[in-house]
């Protein structure tokens, strides 16, 4: 189940980035993304589900008794997700590079934290 919330707020804060590329053309043609519905609330509510996210593994890691590797794997990403946040929103103000590149550095993230299960089981 921990595993499954996961993957669950994961999949939110990154549709949200997602959804920041898009965010004007949604207000202008009325999507309620939530990009859009979060507002001024968008960054740390991407912050809580990543943070939710590392949470949760923590506990599947724990629960599994995962060997002693998969701890600072996750501690790093879980610091390098949150890290990648605050790239996406400098002042404020997204890039389309910067949302990009999260994208890119999210899919590594989940592979090197899949590697660290798979090392640690």
């Amino acid at each position: 189940m921990f595993c499954w919330l996961a993957t669950i707020f994961w999949t939110f804060g990154f549709d949200t980035i997602y959804a920041l590329a898009d965010k004007k053309y949604d207000m202008k043609i009325g999507i309620n993304s939530s990009a859009v519905n979060l507002q001024k609330n968008t960054r740390i509510t991407i912050q809580i589900c990543y943070f939710l996210t590392s949470s949760f593994l923590a506990l599947c890691g724990y629960i599994n008794q995962m060997d002693f590797i998969f701890w600072p794997i996750w501690l790093i990403t879980l610091i390098l997700m949150q890290r990648d946040i605050l790239k996406v929103f400098p002042e404020e103000k997204q890039s389309i590079k910067n949302i990009g590149n999260h994208f890119k550095n999210q899919s590594i993230y989940g592979g090197v934290l899949l590697l660290g299960i798979i090392i640690a089981s």
